[in-house]
């Protein structure tokens, strides 16, 4: 049976198994080095407090997640989420890989949550899954290698991103290089903006927007910005 202990600050109160002590606590000095910049990046002065759930045992994760989900099944390859406003990890002690990529998760998700709070929710505006995965995806830290993953990218390069409702798992490549291109190129404030402004422009970008990453990424050259904020 799995103890679990608290840890709590300004930012997370995390229920955590006892044994995950050091993961937990990477996972928070992760995400809190990163506070101040969201803060900066979404306009506010105050910090979300986040309640947190992690687990070491899959039934137990899949069984809090389905109380707040619409899913009729949860993927088996979901391993973090944010539901009930709130951050759920499942973390698999038995695999060393999984372990260090899971512990920039916290950080991931708390992305998420600050685009619901202080986006979509405030705005009235129905979540773009491709534009919070790719701030997501780049914010939280986790290392990357860019040009590997352009390599093994599986979805193809002009596909519409603005098409995906809920995040997939072949997605994912395409959420970093997406996110590695706005940030390169020093449009994530100006294209948050615009989000708060028109959403209908931020869809239609997503039309485009792979294909623009991967040329990117290919020739290392910046695509010019266009009066209205819109990359092209």
């Amino acid at each position: 049976m799995t103890v679990y202990k608290t840890f709590e600050n300004d930012s997370f109160k995390i229920e955590y198994p006892i044994d995950l002590e050091n993961f937990t606590l990477f996972s928070v000095k992760n995400a809190m080095d990163s506070i101040k910049k969201l803060k900066t990046l979404f306009k506010t002065k105050e910090s979300l407090k986040l309640n947190a759930n992690f687990f070491d045992i899959r039934e137990d994760f899949v069984k809090y997640i389905k109380q707040y989900s619409t899913r009729k099944e949860i993927p088996d390859w979901i391993m973090g989420c944010f539901y009930n406003n709130g951050i759920q990890l499942y973390i698999d002690k038995n695999s060393s890989y999984q372990l260090n990529k899971m512990k920039y998760t916290l950080l991931h998700e708390t992305v998420h949550l600050y685009f619901t709070n202080y986006i979509y929710d405030k705005y009235n505006i129905k979540r773009i899954c491709w534009f919070d995965e790719a701030y997501a995806n780049h914010l939280d830290k986790c290392p990357k290698d860019i040009k590997q993953i352009l390599q093994t990218l599986e979805l193809p390069i002009d596909f519409n991103m603005s098409s995906l409702s809920n995040p997939e798992r072949s997605a994912y490549g395409a959420f970093n290089l997406i996110g590695y291109y706005i940030f390169s190129t020093h449009q994530e404030k100006k294209l948050l903006n615009l989000l708060i402004k028109d959403s209908e422009q931020i869809r239609e970008l997503g039309k485009t927007i792979l294909k623009k990453a991967v040329e990117y990424i290919k020739n290392k050259q910046p695509h010019s910005v266009s009066t209205n904020g819109v990359l092209n």
